[in-house]
Parts: structure tokens; C-alpha cells; sequence
């Protein structure tokens, strides 16, 4: 088990909403003997003696265990997916974790995420995004600068890395890093983590070797033997201290549909409409004359696939698949003249139909239509940039 050697601030520190007369109360170190010494003199038929008489009674300083998490501002931490050694993580909002012990201690740091509503400064947020992932990792910004990515990456578990603080010391500011292939999120999303500290071993004065943290509250006194202290009994674990961290999730691409409004791509990642263009009796539609073909035997039908992203992020390898539907055939080229007169049957067609500012278009979001086949519509993009609209017509006819 690996420990963090590189991270005690010292007690003139004061953490955020304490002032600045606030100091650590973590006490005699324990390990410490504490000595007494009685004596007593006596006269012997009412003259002096310099004899005297003492006892002593030694007793050693146990261990308190007591720590506290902390919020580093208040806002939540904006998210994007940042590569750490090789593995893209979100990062959650900075904690700080205080050991007010009276000796070094090593805390064990466990995360998990969290669906439920979560309070961080006072502020109550709704997560919006979810994580199963157990592969958390953390990083401490030892440097103060804002750049996770020099610092070292540790791991979170029962069986991680542990933070070691001495007493009276805080950590520096630690940011859990949440593996991105484990979240579920639409851009703007907030994901929530509850971070669980526990004192798992601590290092005793006169000592050479650390001590695992053990529970002594059903143990008698023993003035020769250094025991353990819970000091914070609101939590019913005793050992236990726990703190909700989150951030808002930024860059991520959202092709999700609006519910209130589904068929409006501005709103709706996804939209597919159908139209009838032509049939065999009425002819090619014509809304300004009045022409309108119907569904029937060997008519042709449009459909069009509107993909929008409405995220600030690009996506990648998108795929968009859609069966050509049962009593219906795809509309080939081949067969135009002869099934349709006025040449409305065209081939499958995709493009980029969002303009730059100047009126070119995004070179990232290109369409690719090679993999469709008669009863299989298929268009796939490398990329598929924030902002963006691809529009995938195709044509069938209704058997």
C-alpha cells in the first residue's frame, strides 16, 4: 500500500470560515508518558529526619482520532474530459481533509458516486449525470498552480494509496478524478461523489513502525498501553468522516431529444420525418398547385434524418443506422425513370448543412454513407463537431 509522503501544510494555515486566531486542537502527542511524583518526609520523636518516601505514577498519552473534510470554494469545479497517463477522467469540485489528531495519521480515501442530491458549501445540487465506476483515482495540487496533470495520480479504495497528515496539518487542495468511459452525462450535466475518510493506521511517538487504528471504546483503561479515541461521536461509524464533491460537466457532446419538443432539431439531437413525393395516380407533390400523392402500392416516400449536436463538444465515431422499413424498397437511381418519371427517386444522400460564419462548413463533420446497403441505411461520421447539423435522406417505395 502505497502512502503520500509530499503533502502537510502547516498549522498557521487556517481553513476557509475559520479566523484567524483559529489554531488545531490536537493536544500532548500521543505516545507521550506522563509522570508524577509524590513524596513525603517525616520527623522521627520530634527531630528532623531527611529521609523521604515518593511514588510515582506513570500513565501514556492515548491517541485521539479526529479529522474533518472541508469544501475549497463554492462553486462546483467545470469539467472536461482531461487525459491523465493515458485514461480521460472528469475531475470533482477541490476538497481539503484537516487531521486534528494528536499524531501523524494515515487516512484511506474511498469514493463513490452518487445519485441522490448532495450538498457542497451550502448549496444543494441534483446530478444529472451517473458513474458505476470504482476505478476512481485522486490527485493533490501540491504546487497550488491549477494543473492536475503534473501532479501525481493516486488510487482511491479500501486498498489505496493513504494520505498522510501530520498533526494539526491540512491536506492540499484534492480533487477525485472520475473515469470518463464510466459516466453517463449530457453536456451541462453535474456528477456528484461522495468521498468516505477513515484513519486507517497512525504513527506513535517514540515509534518506528505505524499503528492500524483500532476501536478501544469497549476496552478497560490501561495506563501502560496507548489506546484509541474517537473523537467525533456524531458519526455513528465513529471512524468515518464524509463530504459530497461534484462538478459541472462541460465539452460533452448532447444528441439527446427533447421530450417537450422532439421534432424540433434545434432541440431534439435526433429527428425523422417521412413525406410522400410522388405516387403513380396523383403524381410528384406540389404543395403550391395542391398536389398531394398518398402512401399507396408503388408510391415514393422521403424520409429524412436530422443530427444535431447541441452540445459544446465534439463527438466521435458517430453511426446513425435505420432498416428500411418492412413493405417498402430502397429507391435506387437505377430504377428511377421507370418508377418514377419525374426523377424524384434518389439515391441515399447525407451532408453537412450547418455553415460557418463565412459560409464554408465544418470539414470535421463528414458523412459517410459507403456502408448502406438495400435494406440497411448507414452513415457514419469521425467526427461530429458542437454545433453541427447533418441532414440523411433517403427514398423507399411502398410495396
Amino acid at each position: 500500500m502505497k502512502l503520500i509522503q509530499k503533502m502537510v501544510l502547516p498549522a498557521a494555515i487556517t481553513l476557509a470560515g475559520l479566523s484567524a486566531t483559529q489554531v488545531w486542537a490536537a493536544g500532548t502527542d500521543a505516545g507521550t508518558t506522563i509522570s508524577n511524583e509524590a513524596t513525603l518526609s517525616y520527623t522521627v520523636n520530634g527531630s528532623s529526619s531527611n529521609a523521604t518516601v515518593s511514588a510515582t505514577a506513570d500513565f501514556k498519552v492515548d491517541v485521539k482520532i479526529n479529522f474533518n473534510w472541508d469544501a475549497v470554494g463554492t462553486d462546483l469545479y467545470t469539467a472536461t474530459a482531461t487525459d491523465f497517463g493515458g485514461t480521460e477522467y472528469f475531475v470533482t469540485s477541490a476538497v481539503e481533509l484537516t487531521n486534528s489528531s494528536n499524531t501523524k495519521a494515515f487516512y484511506a480515501l474511498t469514493v463513490n458516486g452518487t445519485s441522490d442530491d448532495f450538498d457542497v458549501s451550502s448549496s444543494t445540487y441534483s446530478p444529472t449525470a451517473t458513474t458505476s465506476s470504482t476505478a476512481f483515482k485522486y490527485v493533490l495540487d501540491t504546487d497550488g498552480d491549477g494543473d492536475l496533470t503534473e501532479e501525481t495520480v493516486y488510487t482511491a479504495g479500501a486498498s489505496g494509496d493513504l494520505i498522510e497528515l501530520a498533526a494539526d496539518s491540512t491536506s492540499y487542495d484534492l480533487y477525485v478524478l472520475v473515469p470518463s468511459a464510466s459516466v453517463t452525462a449530457t453536456d451541462g450535466g453535474i456528477l456528484g461523489v461522495q468521498l468516505n475518510a477513515a484513519a486507517a493506521e497512525v504513527l506513535i511517538t517514540g515509534n518506528s513502525a505505524n499503528t492500524t487504528v483500532t476501536d478501544d471504546s469497549g476496552s478497560a483503561d490501561d495506563a501502560d498501553v496507548i489506546q484509541f479515541v474517537y473523537a467525533d461521536t456524531s458519526d455513528s461509524a465513529g471512524n468515518t468522516e464524509i463530504i459530497y464533491s461534484g462538478s459541472t460537466l462541460g465539452s460533452l457532446p448532447d444528441f439527446t431529444v427533447d421530450p417537450t419538443d422532439p421534432e424540433t432539431p434545434s432541440k431534439s439531437g435526433i429527428v425523422k420525418s417521412s413525406v410522400v413525393v410522388w405516387d403513380p395516380f396523383t403524381g410528384t407533390r406540389d404543395d403550391t398547385a395542391g398536389v398531394y400523392p398518398k402512401a399507396i402500392p408503388g408510391a415514393i416516400v422521403k424520409y429524412t434524418i436530422t443530427v444535431t449536436n447541441n452540445g459544446t463538444g465534439a463527438a466521435d465515431t458517430v453511426t446513425i443506422t435505420d432498416p428500411v422499413p418492412t413493405a417498402t424498397t430502397f429507391c435506387n437511381v437505377a430504377t428511377a425513370d421507370t418508377v418514377d418519371p419525374t426523377g424524384a427517386c434518389l439515391d441515399l444522400a447525407a451532408s453537412d448543412t450547418a455553415a460557418l460564419s463565412d459560409g464554408a462548413t465544418d470539414n470535421s463533420v463528414t458523412p459517410d454513407t459507403s456502408a448502406s446497403t438495400a435494406t440497411n441505411i448507414s452513415v457514419a461520421y469521425g467526427s461530429f463537431a458542437a454545433g453541427y447539423t447533418s441532414d440523411i435522406v433517403y427514398y423507399v417505395v411502398v410495396q
